[in-house]
């Protein structure tokens, strides 16, 4: 099964808030829902689809702070401490990068709280319950742009 540019793209864009939301995107497609939910599972198992997500306007439900947090976490304990941040329904990214000399932070979360002050403690109960006590905390001091990935170079 090649994967199809348009039914990839028809995926791509934001789904209504309603009963059926694939209802749409089926007829822009031209097929019923049914079709329509057959081929995600079918592109699903071929992994051509890893899953389906979306995007949470967290200021418009009273999540008005958030902070970017670089952990320096040792090798050994990267597995462990990405376990107990991934189950933090307050993260909602969690990610392993390079380190450099100078900025020795491997691991980075984000946080999201309806102050700073929330925010603090969040960060504060992960240091403790992970153990590692070496992080940089990053607040956002203003929101330049936020879109999800768009795919559009597959049309090129």
């Amino acid at each position: 099964m090649k994967p199809d540019k348009k039914f990839i793209l028809a995926l791509n864009r934001p789904l209504g808030i309603i009963k059926m939301p694939f209802a749409p995107v089926a007829k822009k497609l031209g097929w019923d829902e049914e079709k329509l939910l057959k081929a995600i599972k079918a592109y699903k198992n071929l992994g051509v689809i890893r899953r389906l997500g979306l995007i949470l306007a967290h200021r418009e439900i009273g999540l008005r702070s958030n902070v970017l947090v670089a952990w320096n976490v040792a090798k050994k304990d990267i597995m462990f401490a990405a376990y107990i941040f991934c189950k933090t329904e307050e993260v909602s990214h969690c990610y392993q990068r390079k380190t450099y000399v100078s900025w020795p932070y491997n691991i980075y979360t984000m946080i999201h709280g309806r102050n700073r002050r929330d925010c603090l403690r969040i960060v504060k109960a992960l240091s403790g319950t992970s153990k590692i006590k070496d992080y940089r905390e990053l607040f956002t001091l203003k929101e330049l742009k936020k879109r999800k990935a768009d795919i559009w170079l597959l049309t090129r």
